[in-house]
């Protein structure tokens, strides 16, 4: 007979919005369905341990997907555990209310010895949540669903039916041995559930083969049942690889495994630098199948900042793109994460936000940490490759004021040093520093072989200190945000507060003259003109006040942002060079007046192109320099 229920009132609120709503993608149906199936199987396979009767006369575990678009149907079917009819009302009459939770709350009510027995423990099987709200995804692209179900050890097949309209019809029918004989099947069915569609206008795309073979090796590739699916031409093939590699033993792995998993999962065609293989146990349970690249990723700075870790679920795929696995300075990293603590049965935004992803997250950064802290201490030259690669990723977890982990970053960073004339860490650096010295020096700019010409660097060869030469955009941002490093204060050598420690050069009558004349001439371009101590070869420079870089100014002007904080930057002079001498001389006749305010503008210009800035207007500095040449050579 059969009989007309009600979903629950809480059941049929749910109903539109998980139809409507709770999926952003609507392939997802698929997913769930193939997930759900899977777990039906690992149900029997856990049941057959003390029952092995259930298993008689079975064909093996199997999932099928068979689309018939003369018909407008689509069909699961599953070799699993199979319902009842108390099975189906219990599960399906009841939204999110899982048969897998009710299984898994049994095992955990079972005797200490059983838990604590590790043959039980290891036949234990995966499950995700069977026929929760992950079941009626299928609503978003079926105008009703029909599923029959045989439990195993049973001899009643039960039919159950819904359009989603808030009520369902069940049954009990026919022989079991009619089970399934609709569709072509290698073996009689003895247990397990077909589940049919009956597809709405606009889903005829999930009627394709092709379609659902790109959707199963999408989202079911790995779990641990095959699937079979029926093609259009005719014939079926198995359409997943059945096999997870994150889950075997790492000693029946090759490299040439790792290998190929790491060029078929990520799509990056470079030769991986390092893998991490892991399983993680305790207050969290997962797998993780990570890789840093060797060369850099062609879409590594698209504003997107896509992650490339793949997240499952108990071997279901969820998202290629999980935000909240892995913080922006580490989107480098590569590979599969398969948690055992996330529902399945909702959607990919509201997993992106789990606070079990936050704390996988957390133990993911220091795995990669520890990794490459390893590898910085165990290989420096290849170390150097990566930084030069990736360093300038790392940094970006320096500047952003949402990122704790500033201490797992810091002793990863390398710089170009000015003494050893190669990429060191900043534990080197300070490890040989001079006895004296109480600040990590620094220079930013576009070109190392520039920098080093530098007359920033001027004072600090003289004194034996090392310099670290930085020319990423980001070098711009965290030496300041960050402050210190092992007590040690940055400071930039283009900077103003470092500029004076000695004594104030009192400046001759003649020179005080000359000073007067580039305060006069450069007024509306500088904060201040003054004699240095720190020049020792270079007539003069340019040193940052309180405003924004010269650099950083410019990486504004690209990208056509307000400025605020324009330097005005102070002219430092060099009192002990010939030719500021001679044009203290010059600059007490009118005859030679015009020659010294051209050798001051030149010098000014001279002074902001070493800082890597173009002269602010060519035809005049063009014209002042012929000038004073034809003055020199004719």
């Amino acid at each position: 007979m059969e009989e007309t229920l009600e979903f629950t009132a809480e059941t049929g609120k749910l109903l539109n919005i998980v139809a409507n709503a709770l999926y952003s993608e609507k392939e997802v149906f698929v997913r769930e369905l193939v997930s759900n199936a899977s777990d039906a199987c690992d149900r029997l396979r856990f049941e057959a341990i003390s029952k092995p009767d259930l298993l008689k006369n079975h064909g093996g575990f199997a999932i099928y997907i068979f689309p018939d678009a003369p018909g407008n149907q689509l069909t699961f079917i599953d070799t699993g555990i199979g319902m009842n009819r108390k099975d189906v009302i219990e599960n399906l009459g009841t939204i999110a209310r899982s048969g897998t939770g009710k299984f898994l709350e049994k095992l955990a009510k079972s005797s200490d010895k059983a838990k604590n027995d590790e043959t039980n423990r290891s036949n234990m099987p995966d499950m995700i949540g069977q026929f929760g709200v992950g079941f009626y995804s299928a609503l978003m692209v079926a105008d009703s669903i029909e599923l029959k179900s045989l439990k195993a050890g049973s001899n009643k097949i039960v039919r159950w039916f819904t359009k989603g309209d808030g009520k369902y019809t069940i049954s009990e029918q026919g022989d079991k041995k009619d089970f399934g004989k609709d569709f072509d099947l290698p073996h009689p069915l003895t247990c397990g559930t077909i589940i049919t569609l009956n597809m709405k206008k606009q889903a005829d795309e999930y009627l394709e083969s092709s379609r659902l073979n790109h959707i199963v090796r999408t989202y079911a590739n790995h779990i641990n049942v095959p699937v079979i699916l029926q093609k259009d031409s005719g014939g079926s093939e198995q359409v997943n690889d059945s096999e997870a590699l994150w889950l075997k033993p790492k000693s029946e792995i090759t490299p040439e495994n790792y290998e190929d998993f790491y060029h078929s999962e990520t799509m990056l065609f470079d030769k991986s630098w390092v893998n991490m293989h892991f399983h993680a146990e305790g207050m969290l349970d997962y797998y993780g199948l990570l890789f840093i690249p060797s060369k850099r990723p062609f879409d590594l700075f698209y504003p997107e900042k896509i992650s490339r870790i793949k997240l499952y679920v108990k071997r279901v795929f969820i998202t290629d793109n999980c935000e909240s696995l892995i913080p922006n300075w580490l989107r480098f990293v590569a590979g599969v994460i398969d948690a055992s603590d996330i529902d399945l049965n909702i959607s990919r935004e509201m997993i992106q936000s789990s606070p079990v992803l936050t704390k996988i997250k957390n133990n993911i950064v220091k795995r990669v940490s520890n990794a490459l802290k390893s590898k910085l201490s165990e290989d420096i030259d290849s170390y150097r490759d990566f930084f030069t690669e990736f360093g300038a990723v790392l940094k970006e977890g320096l500047c952003d004021p949402m990122e704790a982990q500033k201490t797992e970053i810091l002793p990863l960073i390398l710089a170009y040093s000015l003494k050893q004339q190669k990429l060191i860490s900043l534990d080197n650096y300070i490890d040989n520093m001079q006895t004296e010295q109480d600040n990590i020096y620094f220079l930013t700019g576009e070109n190392i072989t520039l920098m080093q010409q530098s007359p920033h660097l001027e004072n600090a060869k003289n004194k034996d200190y090392d310099v670290l030469l930085l020319n990423d955009p980001v070098d711009e941002f965290w030496p300041n945000l960050i402050g210190t490093y092992r007590e040690k204060n940055f400071l930039s050598v283009q900077s103003s507060d470092d500029s004076e420690t000695e004594e104030e050069i009192k400046p001759t009558e003649n020179m005080q003259i000359l000073l007067d004349r580039f305060t006069e001439s450069l007024k509306e371009n500088l904060q201040n003109v003054r004699l240095s101590h720190q020049l020792q070869s270079s007539p003069v420079r340019l040193v940052v006040g309180k405003g924004n870089s010269p650099r950083l100014e410019r990486l504004m002007r690209v990208h056509r942002a307000e400025q605020d904080n324009v330097n005005q930057r102070i002219l430092e002079i060099n009192p002990n060079h010939a030719l500021i001498q001679a044009l203290a001389e010059k600059s007490q006749s009118q005859e030679t007046i015009q020659d010294v305010d051209d050798a001051i503008y030149l010098l000014y210009e001279q002074a902001r192109m070493i800082d890597g800035d173009a002269p602010s207007d060519i035809a005049n500095f063009s014209q002042k320099l012929n000038r004073l040449m034809e003055k020199s050579y004719l």
